[in-house]
């Protein structure tokens, strides 16, 4: 504000005219009052990444030394009158593609022609539908997937070159191309089949906590990066919440499995997942944007399963194709899955809470207290959600997590109560 030349009252009766000297010294309390904001703000960032760095083993990185690299950024795509990416990308894409090359020419092509037996359903059932391909196409553009080309790299330096080196993104991507060979090389028609209903599954979640509200009107969720999915097994981000004071970001992985609790594969993602809390470590989000585009630099979250079986998962797609339709849009709005994911995620976090704390993962374990204090507080906006979550303990699917715990460890019958 211009305070040159106004009046004030200095006192209840006296009026003077604004200086040039009070307009000075206004202006420099401003600025000093910035600065004091602003080192607490580096100081509560500091703090967090230490203890992330600490948590996860990964090295520290303070907000100084992240300015300092995004300023030699800048300045070397001022000198330089291009941006380092767009100089990068011919080189890195030349080597991506010599490196997809060389692992294609190293397939056997029998066996991508194995076949296998198609799942027996209903004629009209979704799983053997021809439209499952059209669907696919549809979940991709709201997943944000990407084929992997120069504009896909161009992207990916753009956004995370001032947190990691082209070396290490090159390197990632690589590993990406790896594994999506891989996963094509040992697919057989079937399974290919249902990793495009699971990709569906995944596009109708997001939907569903943006669009219509399943998780409450403050949860944000967010797409992984290909490298998030395909490296550290997270289908989906949520965001519970966040502390703009210190620049607290409290989020969730979210593995979505559409298999039954009682199969090997399900049992897998939970021996997984608590391997994990056995070594105290969270899991890794290399390259995450935010809400507002903003890159954080190697994120660590709790992570909890979602398990949706095949005829939920049958019915919520034979919905969402024709989520056009009013009375589609009205089924997806109150449909039954919404409170089944809220009590999913909130009594995991009450099991790996506990889970955690017997096996000395103390800072696991707050990481999950978090997470599910602030899900109980979201839950209250849900209809019908608390009376649901007070009884979703005698759910099968709690029944089996708690199940492969016993398994691991005896502990279980003692834990204290939650």
């Amino acid at each position: 504000m211009n305070w040159e030349g106004k009046a004030i009252i200095k006192r209840k009766d006296e009026v003077t005219a604004v200086t040039q000297d009070m307009v000075e010294k206004i202006k420099n309390e401003e600025v000093k009052a910035d600065i004091e904001r602003q080192l607490a703000f580096d100081r509560a960032e500091n703090h967090k990444r230490r203890r992330a760095a600490k948590e996860s083993g990964a090295q520290f990185t303070s907000i100084e030394e992240e300015r300092r690299l995004q300023e030699e950024y800048k300045k070397a795509q001022v000198e330089k009158k291009s941006t380092p990416e767009k100089a990068a990308v011919p080189e890195i894409w030349k080597a991506l593609v010599a490196h997809k090359l060389n692992i294609v020419g190293k397939i056997d092509l029998e066996e991508l022609e194995k076949k296998s037996p198609v799942l027996e359903a209903h004629p009209e059932s979704i799983f053997t539908s021809e439209k499952i391909h059209e669907l696919y196409e549809q979940a991709l553009l709201i997943l944000g997937n990407q084929e992997i080309n120069e504009k896909y790299v161009a992207k990916m330096l753009e956004d995370f070159i001032h947190l990691y080196n082209i070396d290490d993104i090159e390197k990632d991507i690589k590993t990406v191309i790896e594994k999506e060979q891989r996963i094509k090389r040992t697919d057989t028609p079937e399974r290919a089949r249902l990793k495009k209903l699971a990709t569906i599954l995944e596009a109708i979640l997001v939907e569903g906590v943006i669009k219509y509200d399943w998780l409450g009107k403050k949860i944000k969720i967010f797409p992984p990066s290909k490298f998030d999915e395909l490296c550290h097994g997270v289908d989906a981000i949520i965001e519970l919440g966040r502390d703009e004071e210190v620049n607290e970001f409290l989020a969730l992985g979210i593995d979505v499995s559409y298999r039954s609790v009682n199969g090997d594969l399900f049992k897998e993602k939970i021996d997984n997942l608590l391997d994990g809390i056995d070594r105290q470590h969270l899991t890794q989000i290399k390259y995450f944007k935010d809400n507002n585009g903003d890159a954080i630099k190697d994120l660590y979250v709790p992570k909890v399963v979602i398990s949706i079986d095949g005829k939920t998962t049958e019915d919520l797609v034979q919905i969402w194709q024709n989520r056009k339709d009013v009375s589609s849009v009205e089924a997806l709005k109150n449909h039954s899955i919404a409170i089944d994911i809220m009590g999913q995620i909130t009594e995991q976090c009450k099991l790996f809470s506990v889970y955690a704390r017997i096996h000395g993962a103390d800072s696991l374990a707050e990481a999950y207290d978090e997470a599910f204090e602030l899900l109980l507080k979201i839950s209250e906006e849900v209809p019908r959600a608390k009376e649901i979550l007070t009884h979703f303990e005698q759910n099968k699917f709690v029944n089996k997590i708690e199940e492969v715990i016993t398994k691991r460890t005896t502990s279980l019958k003692n834990m204290p109560k939650v």
